[in-house]
């Protein structure tokens, strides 16, 4: 329970008073209390304490308010009452304070004015405004400003309803804890909050936002897997440049390259961030974060400046046919900023190689079908550009920023400060918040998933079947809450009775909750329809140790050594059940077996219960020597009492096992 020291309010409408009470932080305000240490009068200048009982309840974990917590510093140092300010009659307001109010609608009006003007005449003024705008709010919560993006979120300009929405979302993320009490921003997002489209740009931000939570991996992988693998590769030690040829030929594969890549895992990684880039990752920074130190990137505002082939520093470039780069610098694939610094990089090249590099663009641009041909039209309009990728770009835009910008300090890091939004602020509806938890569990991040699942079970009950139930039951094992699990995953055993999955996902929970018996009726359950699974086996006989079935356990890992011999991990438990059950000439069997695995992969307990098994069989110097090569070995009395060797004689066996190691 969580307690607070607080103030209650007593007293008449017009004359109130205080007590200073110890209560529930669930109660009301004025409501049950559990002590009262105190009282608070502000209309006779009085406030007394017992300051001793006070400290024993925060030394008990008690929350003071902030007025208690002032009361309690001015008791305790024996400071009087604050003395009350005087209201200055007819004290006129500052002339500054006057001016800024008289011109606060005009300069908003303006504001939007120019807004509206900018994206009317197709440049990037107004998108910018939006960045900076974001950028001021991220600094200081400002409620005009907050009113101000709700009013861009139905502008013209695509470009500036993606910022809108994005700064909403981060903004409104980061200054939760103010908005309630602003009724008028509060009213507002009410209003965007039924909006349809609004909700479909929210979450495709909020999409973006979670996706670009997997960039710093994806660009850890990238610098310290694939490319160090793909240098590593002998066929590249005399090659500067990885062309076609090297990866496929007219007649197939080559060989060497696809053996090299399959070998190495390379592949595998390849195809898993392809996937990635598909569902809308970013892959690319890895690439990108080295050339952001173009004095273009000085200004700030460069960050955000949306991409447009006019620019001065890009023209140059397309002069001639260069269609093919035209289509590179057109494309959805890079976020604005890349594609600054992809032209700049290409500013750099010598004459004779840039020219190289546009006849190979023009030599290629023949090779594109009427297909491509035709989506290049397609993109040399703007408003083709879909709602989606502008939002995948101005996200990646701003992650550069947050990651990369030397001055970025005082803006913090909203990227890093991400949770899901609560339903008192916006209630996505049903497809959004699936969108959303099926991200999340795919990115295997599964507290972040659980929210969402959480407001379809509770917002939808109607979408409450067995399936929500699993990732529900799913997420609360992987993030450690297995009484949660428990309950949802048997509601789902319920709906779907002798479901393999369900079943074996029960036992799990069970058994991380301490509960083997329940766990082991499920293994069975699950063993059942699937009897020739060695995993369940091998469960269920873990199990049956911990219960003290020792002779039961064994049955099924004879099973399993008689199907994997080699198996360290079967061997090792089958010797500690025979040597539990006193069968000692069975152990010594297994115990040799054991000890014929390689050494890294024995245990101290292994050279234990091996050496046992050979002390059993007489042959003591063997014993003595599979002892001695344990790191650490502590002998285990029940188990050398079920071997028939009473716990007085563990001195015995220490003393021996001492001299042994002494001559050796």
């Amino acid at each position: 329970m969580s307690v607070k020291i607080r103030l209650r309010r007593t007293g008449a409408l017009s004359a109130a008073c205080w007590r200073i009470v110890v209560a529930d932080a669930r109660s009301p305000r004025d409501g049950r209390f559990i002590e009262n240490i105190g009282v608070y009068d502000p209309r006779h200048d009085s406030e007394k304490l017992n300051v001793e009982r006070m400290e024993y309840w925060v030394s008990q974990g008690a929350q003071p308010s902030l007025t208690v917590q002032a009361i309690y510093n001015r008791v305790k140092n024996g400071k009087p009452f604050p003395a009350r300010r005087e209201p200055v009659k007819n004290a006129a307001p500052a002339p500054k304070a006057v001016k800024a109010v008289e011109e606060a609608p005009a300069a908003e009006a303006e504001a939007r004015a120019t807004v509206g003007a900018a994206a009317r005449a197709d440049n990037p003024a107004a998108p910018l405004f939006v960045s900076a705008v974001t950028l001021s709010l991220l600094q200081l919560f400002d409620v005009r400003k907050v009113l101000f993006l709700c009013d861009l979120v139905r502008h013209d300009d695509p470009s500036v309803v993606v910022r809108a929405v994005t700064a909403l979302s981060l903004c409104l993320r980061r200054h939760a804890p103010r908005l309630p009490f602003y009724p008028d921003v509060t009213a507002r997002l009410a209003e965007l909050a039924r909006d349809d489209a609004f909700i479909d740009a929210l979450t495709d931000v909020e999409l973006m936002l979670l996706r670009s939570r997997d960039t710093e991996e994806i660009e850890r992988r990238m610098r310290d897997e694939i490319i160090p693998a793909m240098l590593r590769n002998p066929k590249l030690k005399d090659k500067p440049i990885i062309t076609t040829d090297d990866l496929r030929d007219p007649e197939g594969p080559d060989p060497d390259w696809q053996r090299w890549l399959e070998e190495s895992g390379v592949e595998e990684s390849l195809r898993e961030l392809t996937e990635m880039q598909t569902n809308g990752a970013d892959i690319y920074l890895c690439t990108f974060a080295q050339l952001k130190s173009y004095p273009f990137f000085a200004q700030l505002k460069n960050w955000f400046l949306p991409f447009r082939t006019s620019h001065p520093d890009v023209q140059p470039l397309l002069e001639g046919d260069a269609t093919l780069l035209r289509l590179i610098l057109r494309s959805p694939t890079f976020c604005n900023s890349d594609k600054y610094s992809f032209c700049f990089t290409l500013r750099q090249l010598p004459p004779s190689q840039l020219e190289l590099l546009r006849s190979q663009f023009q030599e290629q641009q023949q090779a594109l079908d009427e297909e491509q041909r035709t989506s290049l039209e397609a993109l040399t309009q703007p408003a083709s550009v879909s709602m989606r990728t502008l939002t995948r770009q101005y996200v990646q835009d701003l992650y550069r920023f947050f990651y990369l910008h030397p001055r970025r300090a005082p803006y913090g890091n909203p990227f890093a400060e991400y949770a899901p939004f609560g339903t008192a602020l916006f209630a996505f509806p049903l497809a959004s918040l699936r969108q959303l938890s099926e991200l999340n569990i795919r990115r295997r991040d599964y507290v972040l998933a659980l929210p969402f699942l959480e407001q379809i079970r509770d917002r939808f009950p109607q979408e409450a079947d067995a399936t929500l139930f699993r990732k529900l039951g799913y997420c609360y094992q992987q993030t450690g809450r297995h009484d949660e699990a428990l309950e949802v995953l048997s509601l789902a055993d319920i709906l779907e009775p002798d479901r393999y999955w369900t079943l074996v996902h029960l036992a799990r929970s069970y058994r991380e909750s301490g509960r083997p018996a329940e766990a082991l009726a499920h293994y069975r359950r699950a063993a059942a329809l699937q009897p020739d699974n060695l995993q369940l086996d091998y469960r269920q006989a873990r199990l049956l140790m911990t219960l003290g079935q020792p002779d039961e356990a064994s049955r099924l890992l004879f099973k399993l050594v008689y199907h994997e011999p080699a198996n360290a991990r079967y061997l090792r438990h089958l010797v500690r059940c025979l040597l539990l059950t006193g069968r000692a000439d069975a152990a010594v069997r297994h115990a040799d077996a054991l000890l014929g695995m390689p050494h890294a992969q024995l245990t101290d307990q292994d050279f234990h219960d091996a050496g046992l098994a050979l002390w059993l069989d007489g042959r003591r110097d063997e014993a003595l020597a599979v002892w001695s090569e344990a790191d650490a070995l502590a002998f285990d009395a029940p188990t050398l009492t079920a071997a028939g060797i009473p716990p007085t004689d563990i001195p015995y066996l220490q003393q021996l096992l001492q001299h042994y190691k002494a001559e050796l």
